[in-house]
């Protein structure tokens, strides 16, 4: 049946499929264009956040510096390096002792008001660690031994990490270094505890952050420190964003989070070892894509006046195309309903023409194609059903015809060694036993090869299996060789259902176990864990043994057939058990491997789809 024409269509249909065309272009230019401002944007703000960072870290370490250098000059005095074995050595209320520890706190003062930094300097006796001579005169006497600048100070340089102190209303850092007499020996131990205010200062300086720009210390504790949000803000607590968290677990970086103020920000951070601190430069989130929407929206406007002239072309360009189309439609819709003897009546020397041409070319090679299709499909199914019968005569002669010799050979050894037993030497004896092994071993070799082939053409019907269902079959066929090789098997449950096909996936499974109990060393108790785990949408089930391993080298020669690595003599088997497992495995579109280490065990997997998990046999 000849099919109507619909006049129109085709040109209407063209104009809106350009039309959409044009849209969807301009769509994806300005999507494309506000993607890649939004990146630029983000990875210009990144290094400037960067840039400040290292800017301020280089700041911090420079003041906490200048004030271990401050308690350097004073701790490396002469004078008061004597005056501090006097006071050590004196008695306990002597003109000497007294006179010594006057002039000690004169000079600490003096160098308080001078480095405005330190909120209190105080002189740790060495052996006691108890405060000899503070700036704050309630505080001396007081014993730090076990304190941890005292411990570390009495060696080397010590900086403490900052804490909120209250008699400050603010953080504070406590340095520490020894103060040693000339002979090396350690009088006392120099504490100054630094007011972090002027770091403050220093932390609120321009970073190039603009207004909405956020530069803070957090101690390891979680506590801000100090930061362009003033000092005030030390009182309120721990903070914990991700960035705080991040920068504590001493892990440097940037990214976009909510600060502890409730502000979307794109941040960087950082830990700060030479204070123990974490420092973090953040930027609100508004201004970082504010660039990148102004881009977009001159990138749409450019886009826009595009696609209003790409829409006018393609209006001209469809009235010019429509019309020998349309000619065409109604030739399609005859060869369509049948009549496979119409032509194309178009004559054009453009590329209309060309088609039309090869539109004429192709019904005359479908008419020609028609002609022969039966005659080639009975051919084709002809061939193939002998193959298939060629395939079937090998298989029963393989299983009947050379089974049976073998049969014979092995029943008329038996004979032989139960009825002329007695008048054989051991040689004879020996001949008779190596052709029952041979013979038993060819016959191995047949089963396993018609097993091979059973898979590699057996028709599959994939079905929901239950993989429990299946281990279960598996112990139950292999349970005389599981308790000859005194083997421990060990499944561990639920195992999830699977897609495949139940007979395949049993011989599979059974091949994998049976080897897993088969090649272990000698005097060594088989020990197999069988266990499942779903990745991806498919189930991975795992064999694991405590065999012999296998080299990285071997895991793609295993699987070939006839391949063994080690002597029949020493391993019993036709090579063929890894094969009908890869062979498997394909049938059922699923996956082998293994992971394995010489000398201690392997562990073979396969993967198949997820099934059902109430599923049964």
């Amino acid at each position: 049946m000849t099919l109507p024409a619909r006049r129109g269509s085709i040109r209407h249909a063209m104009l809106a499929y350009s039309l959409l065309l044009v849209l969807a272009l301009s769509l994806a230019f300005i999507l494309i264009g506000a993607r890649l401002s939004y990146q630029s944007q983000l990875a210009s703000t990144r290094r400037q956040l960067a840039s400040a960072a290292d800017l301020k870290q280089r700041q911090i370490e420079r003041w906490v510096e200048e004030r271990e250098s401050d308690l350097a000059v004073l701790a490396t005095e002469p004078s008061l390096q004597q005056l501090l074995a006097v006071l050590r050595t004196a008695p306990g209320e002597s003109p000497e002792r007294l006179n010594a520890y006057s002039e000690i706190a004169v000079r600490l003062t003096g160098f308080l008001r001078k480095k405005v930094a330190f909120v209190e300097l105080a002189l740790l006796d060495a052996d006691t660690g108890r405060t000899m001579v503070s700036t704050d005169v309630l505080r001396e006497g007081e014993s730090h031994f076990t304190a941890a600048y005292f411990q570390h100070g009495q060696r080397e340089l010590y900086v403490q990490p900052p804490v909120f102190d209250p008699t400050v209303n603010g953080p504070t850092m406590l340095i520490a270094r020894p103060v040693e007499e000339p002979g090396g020996d350690v009088l006392a131990v120099l504490v100054g505890r630094a007011n972090l205010a002027d770091l403050g200062v220093l932390i609120q300086a321009g970073s190039g952050m603009g207004g909405q720009g956020e530069t803070y210390l957090v101690s390891d504790a979680g506590l801000y420190i100090a930061g362009s949000r003033g000092m005030d803000v030390a009182a309120q607590g721990e903070v914990g964003s991700v960035g705080v968290r991040r920068a504590l677990l001493r892990v440097a970086g940037s990214g976009r989070y909510v600060n502890d103020w409730g502000q979307d920000v794109l941040g960087t951070y950082r830990w700060v070892p030479k204070m123990e601190v974490a420092l973090l430069i953040e930027q609100d989130w508004t201004v970082v894509v504010a660039a990148a929407y102004r881009q977009a929206a001159t990138m749409a406007g450019v886009v826009g006046v595009a696609a209003v002239l790409a829409a006018a072309a393609a209006l001209l360009l469809t009235r010019r195309i429509v019309r020998p189309i349309t000619e065409l439609t109604a030739v399609a819709s005859d060869i369509a309903a049948g009549n496979l003897e119409r032509v194309a009546p178009l004559q054009r020397a453009d590329e209309m023409g060309l088609l039309a041409h090869a539109f004429n070319e192709m019904t005359r090679q479908l008419r020609n194609l028609v002609a022969t299709l039966e005659q080639r499909v009975a051919e084709r199914t002809q061939a193939l059903q002998e193959a298939n019968a060629e395939l079937e005569a090998f298989a029963y002669s393989v299983s009947h015809d050379l089974r049976a010799p073998l049969r014979a050979t092995q029943g008329l050894s038996q004979a032989l060694l139960e009825d002329c037993g007695d008048q054989l030497d051991a040689v004879g004896r020996d001949y008779v036993l190596r052709i029952q092994g041979s013979a038993q071993r060819m016959d191995t070799l047949i089963q396993d090869l018609l097993a091979y082939s059973r898979i590699a053409r057996a028709n599959v019907e994939f079905k929901v299996v239950s993989l429990e269902l299946v281990l279960q079959d598996v112990l139950l066929q292999l349970e005389s060789a599981i308790r000859e090789q005194d083997a421990r098997v060990t499944v561990e449950k639920p195992l999830p259902a699977v897609v495949g096909h139940y007979p395949t996936l049993a011989q599979v499974v059974a091949n994998l176990v049976a080897n897993a109990i088969k090649f272990v060393a000698p005097d060594v108790q088989p020990r197999v864990r069988i266990w499942a785990e779903k990745r991806d949408g498919v189930v991975r089930l795992w064999v694991e043994d405590n065999g012999i391993g296998i080299a990285p080298e071997h895991y793609e020669r295993i699987f070939c057939v006839f391949e063994r690595l080690h002597g029949i003599e020493t391993y019993p088997g036709t090579g063929i058990g890894l094969a009908i497992v890869r062979k498997g495995m394909q049938r059922m579109g699923g996956a082998v491997g293994l992971d394995s280490t010489v000398g201690e065990g392997s562990d073979f997997w396969i993967e198949l789809p997820v099934g059902d998990e109430n599923a049964r046999r």
